[in-house]
């Protein structure tokens, strides 16, 4: 399933209201998608069709938020309006012209 997100910094903020990362889109500022490909027919098209997508870096816990913004405040963070997807094991985090995707490792 696909949701945007909106960034000033470029990234998108994944994480907690205790820990949070940005993780850099690969085009800068704007609205963009995000998408979290965890079944095997997602895998299969995300193999098939994505190959220029950049690694960007990896995310593992049990509570991970996809935040709506890249510059939340640290309040904002418990709004749940402000949370896409809220994840648990281990996603490889892609980009490509500012799009997201977060491929879920076995």
């Amino acid at each position: 399933m696909k949701k945007h997100y909106d960034c000033d910094g470029g990234s998108i903020a994944i994480g907690t209201k205790e820990c949070r990362s940005c993780f850099p889109n690969g085009y800068g500022d704007g609205c963009f998608s995000v998408e979290v490909v965890s079944t095997k027919e997602q895998k299969k098209i995300f193999n098939e069709h994505y190959s220029n997508w950049k690694f960007v870096g990896s995310v593992e816990g049990s509570a991970i938020n996809v935040y709506d913004y890249d510059c939340l405040n640290i309040d904002e963070l418990e709004d749940k309006s402000h949370i896409l997807f809220t994840l648990s094991g281990i996603y490889g985090v892609y980009c490509n012209n500012g799009d997201i995707v977060l491929d879920k490792w076995n």
